[in-house]
């Protein structure tokens, strides 16, 4: 028997493009996004529903509410929380009666073309599973020189010493730098890559590491504090960003030994799991698969600024819109 989840998603990124086919389906799970039909077993909410109330019949009785964004980044009015059934977060600044921790399930990257408005899917699911790239480069880094967050003042700062060390063995994308399409032209050909978090905390990891291990690059990674716990900690090094000195040698050692082939294997189990665990559709399978039955029911959703005063509502519009233009540029 096949299950129904309507899936709400903050932006236009084409999310589908990471299940087979791009069918939108994981196994015996439907995913849709259109309201043609106003019920379904599950609501599943990435971030936001969208600027207007939104009404669903649940037959599960559950409407799932998914954070995206560290707590450095952004909050939840309480109000709004209280509207779903279960938060999935990997925060701990949530309060709701039913939590359930989980990493952020961040929508992949590469493959992708384009700024918010329109987006070109060049690699999808079965492409990305089935690419192998030839490793010619040494390292690269994706790294934008505007700054919002202390987060992403400590990235720029530590690419800007690294750059000064390494010289031509490091090649530096990105707004500032060298602009790219799409970010896959920045790990493909690459045998390591610098990944660098917004901020570090326990579970949070984003596209930032997913990335590189789609492409099969070697991450020099700093952010998630427990990273070892999904993936096996020779698929990638961790660097210590309140020690430049320590991780630029690190990064310099690395660069000189063989450690992508070595890691060859690894690398590939840690890549099977971004696709096949980690990634956004199985995730929410199982979590909802854990979910109590429930009687079925009516779910109206506000959007989040119906819970805010206007003049709040406006200062948090241009605070997302100056995040998105850092953290998702047009170009990378």
């Amino acid at each position: 028997m096949s299950t129904q989840v309507f899936l709400s998603v903050n932006s236009n990124h084409p999310v589908a493009r990471q299940t087979p086919a791009s069918a939108g389906r994981w196994g015996d799970t439907y995913f849709r996004s259109d309201l043609q039909d106003a019920s379904c077993d599950y609501w599943v909410v990435f971030e936001s529903a969208g600027k207007h109330r939104k009404t669903l019949e649940c037959r599960s009785g559950h409407a799932v509410f998914v954070t995206g964004e560290p707590m450095a980044l952004r909050s939840y009015p309480p109000g709004y929380l209280r509207q779903f059934s279960t938060v999935v977060t990997c925060r701990t600044d949530i309060r709701h009666p039913h939590v359930i921790r989980c990493q952020p399930m961040i929508p992949w990257w590469v493959g992708i073309s384009g700024g918010h408005g329109q987006q070109n899917v060049s690699l999808d699911y079965d492409a990305l599973r089935a690419a192998d790239p030839v490793k010619s480069r040494k390292l690269s880094v994706v790294c934008s020189n505007k700054v919002l967050l202390a987060g992403h003042r400590r990235r720029l700062e530590f690419v800007k010493a690294l750059k000064a060390q390494l010289k031509e063995d490091i090649d530096v994308f990105g707004s500032g730098f060298e602009p790219i399409p799409d970010k896959w032209d920045a790990l493909a050909q690459y045998r390591y890559h610098i990944a660098i978090e917004n901020s570090s905390e326990p579970d949070y990891w984003t596209e930032k590491l997913a990335d590189p291990l789609l492409a099969k690059t070697f991450p020099l990674y700093w952010g998630c504090t427990n990273l070892a716990s999904y993936f096996s900690p020779m698929s990638f090094r961790l660097l210590d960003l309140d020690d430049f000195s320590k991780s630029i040698r690190l990064v310099a050692e690395v660069m000189e030994s063989d450690l992508h082939v070595s890691a060859r294997d690894a690398l590939q189990q840690s890549k099977d799991l971004v696709l096949n665990k980690y990634n956004l559709y199985p995730e929410v399978c199982r979590l909802i698969s854990n979910l109590p039955a429930k009687r079925p029911r009516e779910f109206t959703i506000r959007p989040e600024a119906e819970f805010v005063s206007g003049k709040v509502a406006r200062v948090i519009s241009r605070i997302r819109r100056s995040v998105r233009r850092v953290v998702r540029p047009k170009e990378y």
